[in-house]
């Protein structure tokens, strides 16, 4: 699992409050971990809304919402006046990004047919960091090696493309 202490962390942030806010920068991972919290905690029933600031629900016994930062800055009171409580998702250091890729190495390497070296993941945070900010770590490092991996796949020939207009995968 990535990212264990936290997810845990707001695993009983959720269990005491029952409404949460997540918010952060794009690309620390709210959404992934408003869905993985859900998933794993089957025995409740736990609505995730992604842009909470668009609809927020009051049916649901529990609920997890993402948003920004800047969001939260601008209704944190009309938030909390609904019940909901916020939890910040900070951007992951380079020492958790590192391992976030290391974790998911072995899923690009099954989907593209390649192989990944120790080498690959360090050249891949220094050029998700150098050249990639749009978004925050980890998603902008996560993206890049997804990027680089269906490359390589193409370059290795292990997915080809029959003509413009059905493309298919083939190994």
């Amino acid at each position: 699992m990535i990212r264990e202490d936290l997810i845990e962390n707001v695993k009983q942030k959720l269990l005491k409050y029952r409404k949460l806010v997540l918010y952060g920068d794009s690309g620390v991972g709210k959404s992934y971990i408003a869905h993985h919290i859900a998933n794993t905690l089957l025995w409740h029933k736990i609505l995730v809304v992604d842009e909470l600031h668009r609809r927020m629900p009051r049916a649901a016994r529990y609920v997890i919402g993402t948003t920004t930062t800047e969001v939260w800055n601008q209704k944190a009171l009309h938030f909390k006046s609904h019940g909901y409580h916020g939890y910040q998702i900070l951007e992951t250091t380079r020492e958790e990004t590192i391992s976030i890729l290391y974790k998911l190495k072995p899923y690009f390497e099954v989907l593209r047919g390649i192989k990944l070296s120790d080498l690959d993941i360090q050249f891949l945070y220094i050029t998700a960091e150098k050249r990639m900010n749009t978004r925050a770590f980890p998603a902008r490092a996560v993206d890049l090696m997804d990027m680089v991996s269906a490359r390589r796949a193409l370059k290795n020939g292990v997915i080809r493309f029959r003509n413009s207009k059905s493309k298919s995968r083939t190994r």
